[in-house]
């Protein structure tokens, strides 16, 4: 399965191939290796991939079909069960390094902090401490532009309203991920479909 991983990330249309990526997802674990690397495996394979990679591959997926316009609810949905999956493996890893000998946690934390102000784990998070969102992130599944706004919900985009969380009052509003569930929900109720 991790073979079906690796190829899902090595896979120029990756983004487009959410849903197999979740499902892949779901018979994986997390771990840190004695190097203090973050990997993640599949059940029954022993080969892993780094959870950076992984976090890193689905940020860019959403980065690139916000930007195309061309994500669909289920799509969203799909999205934010794998970054909510990212979002658990992080905090799994944690554990793990704050439980591992002193220098595994050392080449861990220098991995972490050393590399870059920006990681990948802070864009699977979504928003920067003071609650801005980062630009190219995990939030883009709940992202919506002005037309898409409109197409979803059947009025214009308002400055401010009850679903949102963020909103440039402009063009742009990030969407409550409740509000986005509730709606797949009533499409998967009306609809009978997956």
């Amino acid at each position: 399965m991790t073979t079906a991983l690796r190829e899902l990330l090595n896979d120029t249309n990756f983004s487009y191939r959410l849903d197999e990526a979740k499902k892949v997802l779901d018979h994986a674990q997390a771990s840190v290796t004695f190097w203090g690397t973050r990997v993640v495996r599949v059940k029954g394979d022993n080969t892993s991939v780094t959870l950076d990679k992984l976090a890193k591959k689905v940020v860019q997926a959403a980065s690139q079909r916000l930007s195309l316009k061309d994500l669909t609810l289920k799509d969203r949905i799909t999205g934010l069960d794998i970054t909510n999956t990212l979002r658990k493996f992080y905090k799994m890893t944690d554990h793990q390094i704050a439980q591992s000998c002193f220098f595994t946690w050392l080449l861990a934390h220098i991995r972490e902090f050393s590399m870059a102000v920006s990681t990948t784990r802070k864009h699977i998070e979504g928003f920067r401490p003071d609650g801005i969102y980062l630009a190219g992130c995990s939030e883009d599944f709940r992202f919506y532009g002005k037309s898409d706004y409109k197409k979803q919900f059947g009025y214009d985009l308002p400055e401010h309203d009850e679903k949102s969380e963020q909103s440039d009052g402009y063009s742009e509003i990030i969407i409550k991920e409740t509000v986005i569930r509730d709606l797949w929900e009533k499409s998967h109720i009306n609809t009978g479909t997956d």
